[in-house]
C-alpha cells in the first residue's frame, strides 16, 4: 500500500511524494528519493538523493539505504521527474529545508576531502 506525502522545500515549494516500503517493486524512471524512518510525529528523513533510474539506485543497496536502515529507516519516498536539472535542483531544495543526517555527513567527508575543512 502506497500513500502520499508532502513535502516543503526551503523555496516553500510543496512537493507531493509517493511512500512506499523499501522492498517494493521499483519503476525504470528517474525522479528524487528520500530514505526514512516512521516516527509518532511523523517522518525522519535520513537520505535525500536523485537518480535517472529508481531501480537501480535503489535496489543496489545503495550506501546511504544502508546507513539509513541501520538508524530504523523502512520507507523510500519517491517523486517522479525526468528532467535531470530540475531534480537537482528540487533535491537541493529539500536538502537544504530537511538537512538530512546522512546528506551533511557526506558534504563533510567530502569538505574535509578538498581541504576544505
Amino acid at each position: 500500500m502506497t500513500f502520499e506525502k508532502t513535502w516543503k522545500g526551503a523555496s516553500n515549494s510543496r512537493y507531493i511524494f509517493q511512500t512506499y516500503l523499501h522492498n517494493s517493486n521499483w519503476p525504470y524512471w528517474g525522479g528524487i528519493y528520500m530514505y526514512c524512518r516512521r516516527l509518532q510525529a511523523g517522518w525522519e528523513v535520513h537520505y535525500i538523493g536523485e537518480t535517472d533510474n529508481f531501480a537501480e539506485t535503489i535496489k543496489s543497496n545503495h550506501h546511504a539505504w544502508l546507513f539509513a536502515h541501520a538508524r530504523g529507516a523502512t520507507h523510500v519516498h519517491i517523486l517522479l521527474n525526468s528532467d535531470s536539472q530540475n531534480r537537482k535542483k528540487v533535491e537541493f531544495d529539500l536538502i537544504s529545508a530537511l538537512n538530512p543526517i546522512r546528506n551533511q555527513q557526506l558534504r563533510t567527508d567530502y569538505q574535509q576531502a578538498q581541504g576544505w575543512l
